[in-house]
């Protein structure tokens, strides 16, 4: 199988906002970032099905009109607990076309909406789809009432699991920090404009500078760090980004998981350790 773009195997999934899902099992996720990966995802996938007849689908989109927005990943699970998930960023998605044609049944939740995607950017026609979203309200009558068509609600009604999530400790730390951040620029540009006083009380670490002597920084000397500060915020906003899409803590260059440690020093970091290193 695909060790070399193998990033979790994990009882937990990361969900839109940055939280993470408590599975009832154990997932082997792998994260595609090039074409060479792709076809071997691809012909793995393919001949996995040839014996299993079925797979699960599910997209991630910029938005959520298909002839505006654009598709930024897309995910394939298999029975045996396999998760791909292609980033149609980075990969020519008709590597993907075998795959999504293949005659054998997609199921998804809201599958409705991937498949007007699909067609439209791809111009691909979902054929044998079972779509638990549909299913459940077919099977209610297309009754409101009670807890809702959302995923976590029919796994609860139809299976007795809870989806327990946990709070993705990055998330607030990154708020907070957003939040100081954007203070401390405002004192640094009113050293600036000289106005008012520079007697700051708490910054960032890595401003110290303005706790020691804030008072006696030229214009230039200011100017340079609300220059720094600016680009530290861009920093932050970027990472929550991530956050939100779910790529936050995934090396950009090689794929694979940037260590915790890594991400605790340098929270907005987008290369692992052994990419940054390479690229001195």
């Amino acid at each position: 199988m695909m060790n070399t773009c193998k990033i979790v195997s994990t009882s937990t999934a990361k969900l839109a906002g940055g939280d993470l899902l408590q599975l009832p099992c154990q997932v082997n996720y792998y994260y595609i970032v090039n074409n060479d990966q792709a076809k071997e995802a691809t012909n793995d996938i393919v001949e996995f099905i040839r014996s299993n007849k079925a797979y699960a689908l599910d997209i991630e989109t910029t938005g959520l009109d298909p002839y505006l927005e654009d598709i930024v990943s897309l995910q394939i699970g298999l029975t045996n607990n396999e998760q791909y998930i292609f980033d149609v960023r980075l990969i020519d998605p008709t590597i993907l076309f075998p795959v999504l044609e293949l005659d054998c049944w997609k199921i998804g939740h809201n599958l409705k909406f991937d498949a007007k995607f699909i067609k439209h950017k791809w111009n691909i026609d979902l054929h044998k789809m079972f779509d638990t979203f549909l299913a459940e309200k077919v099977i209610r009558g297309g009754d409101f009432l009670g807890s809702g068509y959302s995923l976590d609600a029919v796994i609860t009604k139809r299976l007795g699991l809870e989806l327990k999530i946990i709070t993705n400790d990055f998330k607030v730390n990154y708020d907070k920090k957003l939040e100081k951040a954007k203070k401390d620029f405002e004192l640094l540009k009113s050293a600036i404009t000289q106005s008012e006083s520079n007697d700051t009380q708490d910054t960032s670490p890595t401003f110290k500078v303005l706790e020691e002597g804030a008072a006696t920084l030229s214009k230039e000397e200011s100017g340079k760090l609300a220059q720094r500060q600016q680009k530290f915020i861009q920093h932050l906003q970027a990472a929550l980004v991530r956050i939100e899409n779910k790529t936050y803590g995934i090396c950009r260059e090689t794929g694979v998981l940037i260590s915790k440690e890594r991400l605790r020093a340098v929270p907005h970091a987008t290369l692992s350790i052994d990419a940054k290193q390479k690229q001195r």
